[in-house]
């Protein structure tokens, strides 16, 4: 008897404790630190939100995302109908102060491409080179989206 009381007393603290473990993370917010100033370029094929001071990166990030639709467009026979939204942030601590996406954005993740906007956002790395790679993965879950959404996935 005294092993079920025992018992019993053991499970009610446990699950006495459990809401307080899970209200740990309610009410925690994303820090905002700073605005940021955006600015609208707009390329071929997309609406590149940036703001970056230095005109000639934000060229090459244009370049490099049109280069991207190219390839993905001959890969996968397909094209983006409008003018798909690429919004970068200057460094990945800016990028994880976001309101374009819900949730906490983590430490690894390299950028995140919306389905139902067919958005891309993601951070300008330290290399050129991990930047357009990422944004090569990116644009083809745009394209990927693109193709579920619009009804061609078959």
């Amino acid at each position: 008897m005294k092993a079920l009381i025992r018992f019993a007393v053991w499970i009610s603290l446990f699950t006495a404790g459990m809401p307080l473990a899970q209200a740990q993370y309610f009410g925690r917010n994303k820090p905002i630190y700073e605005n940021f100033n955006f600015q609208v370029y707009q390329s071929s094929n997309f609406e590149i939100y940036s703001y970056l001071n230095n005109p000639e990166r934000r060229t090459e990030l244009a370049g490099a995302s049109e280069m991207w639709y190219r390839f993905h467009q001959n890969i996968l026979n397909d094209t983006i109908p409008n003018r798909n939204p690429l919004i970068f942030y200057n460094d990945h601590p800016d990028f994880q102060q976001t309101n374009s996406i819900s949730g906490q954005v983590g430490a690894g993740t390299g950028g995140v491409t919306e389905a139902f906007k067919n958005r891309v956002i993601m951070p300008i790395n330290v290399s050129n080179q991990a930047t357009i790679q990422v944004l090569g993965h990116e644009l083809v879950h745009a394209f990927q989206f693109n193709a579920i959404l619009g009804g061609d996935s078959s």
